[in-house]
């Protein structure tokens, strides 16, 4: 029996949906499906850890809110998978059936999508090896100073 965890990650915390098989019926399962949220914090991870998941899968959002939760998870041995934006999407409105989006929604879309394609490996965004990790890091790092350099610059400028 797999144990696979969606995670939809958050600035400061994660929402999970933990499957062991993928429901017949993923809408009527969303209403009574049990969904955790932890903090992004030690004791959050303890949480997470708790569930025991063998396979976790995210979208690979900034690497700012998502880097917790993947190095903690593949230093405790959880294999750690993303899958796409865009693949996401598609596979929830053409699949699922679920509510309009919200982050228990989300985390159990992703645990169904890894139960559909767990054997597939070409269905998720591959890290090829730790140089090409660390230049996606950093061009995400990048972009996220370029985002948020204005409203500080524009501040700055205000208080002289």
């Amino acid at each position: 029996m797999t144990r696979i965890v969606g995670l939809d990650v958050s600035k400061s915390s994660v929402s999970c949906c933990l499957l062991t098989e993928k429901p017949s019926n993923p809408r009527e399962f969303y209403y009574e499906c049990r969904f955790y949220k932890f903090e992004t914090n030690q004791a959050g991870l303890a949480g997470l850890m708790m569930l025991k998941p063998q396979i976790a899968i995210l979208e690979p959002t900034g690497m700012n809110y998502s880097k917790f939760w993947v190095e903690h998870l593949t230093r405790a041995g959880v294999e750690v998978r993303f899958v796409g934006h865009k693949e996401l999407r598609s596979y929830r409105a053409g699949h699922l059936g679920l509510p309009d989006k919200d982050d228990d929604a989300d985390s159990l879309a992703i645990a169904c999508y890894g139960f559909d394609y767990m054997n597939d490996l070409n269905r998720f965004v591959q890290v090829r090896d730790h140089l090409i990790s660390r230049m996606r890091e950093l061009v995400l790092r990048l972009n996220h100073l370029s985002r948020i350099q204005s409203p500080i610059i524009n501040r700055a400028r205000l208080c002289i």
